[in-house]
């Protein structure tokens, strides 16, 4: 069973869409955090688009580890594993950015 290429390559947003997060708990730090509403609006935007997202890759994985639990070669095996490890980590990082930008939405 051999490994096909990923149908779309993700490629990190550009530097005006990427967001810094300050965690603070007193008064006057939460006044400079609220958002505008044009902040408000790219961070939704935003959100809106790493979402389908987050949902395709964690559907790729569950194929990939129903795929890993009935290979029996174990070059294509360890291939998989470590497709399955990147897929992964990729997902944990969608994951923390997803809960960052929802945490700034709420506040």
């Amino acid at each position: 069973m051999a490994i096909a290429p990923p149908i779309h390559q993700y490629k990190s947003p550009p530097e005006a869409l990427k967001f810094s997060f300050i965690k603070c708990n007193t008064p006057t730090c939460k006044l400079r955090t609220s958002l505008t509403t044009g902040q408000r609006r790219r961070l939704q935007q935003r959100l809106d688009i790493l979402q389908p997202e987050w949902d395709r890759r964690s559907q790729k994985i569950k194929h990939m580890r129903a795929n890993l639990a009935i290979e029996a070669g174990t070059a294509v095996k360890f291939q998989l594993e470590q497709h399955l490890l990147d897929e992964e980590a990729k997902l944990a990082n969608l994951s923390n950015e997803l809960d960052q930008i929802e945490s700034a939405l709420e506040s």
